[in-house]
């Protein structure tokens, strides 16, 4: 009896795998277009499992323990490349969104800030010929810190 379902199992594994790999590209494309919600796809991926099981072991007795193991398989099969397909889009988004985290980011516009006021200082003493020597030391000194702010990142 259970050697009877191998080759059908062997079949459901290989279709859940295949449907989980060209549903994830669909996910992939309704993800990019905003088309539907994660939990609509979830709902749907859910549902076609559930139907591609239940088509090739409706007429079937399987005991229990063996039926919540095969349901259990089709579930790994067609779930692993959505999982995949999930973590890499979640790589791609965050790395497009803000590659330095919130307190790198925080010390960078702190930074950028600092330094376009000192580049308007230095410009204004420029064009009013104000600038001496002694305005260097202040300069190098404004540029030190500005290197020890981004060694800190």
């Amino acid at each position: 009896m259970i050697s009877d379902i191998f080759p059908m199992m062997y079949m459901v594994v290989l279709i859940e795998l295949v449907f989980g790999i060209g549903y994830d590209q669909l996910v992939k494309w309704a993800h990019e277009h905003n088309v539907w919600h994660v939990a609509v796809s979830v709902a749907i991926g859910v549902l076609v499992t559930l139907l591609i099981f239940f088509v090739f072991f409706f007429e079937t007795k399987l005991p229990g323990w063996l039926f919540g193991i095969s349901l259990m398989v089709s579930f790994v099969f067609s779930g692993m490349p959505m999982a995949a397909g999930s973590m890499n889009r979640h790589v791609k988004d965050k790395k497009k969104k803000r590659p330095l985290g919130n307190a790198a980011a925080r010390v960078r516009d702190f930074l950028k800030m600092d330094m376009q006021t000192l580049a308007d200082d230095l410009a204004v003493k420029a064009k009013k010929n104000e600038l001496t020597f002694a305005d260097l030391a202040d300069i190098v000194n404004k540029l030190h810190g500005f290197i020890r702010l981004l060694n800190t990142m």
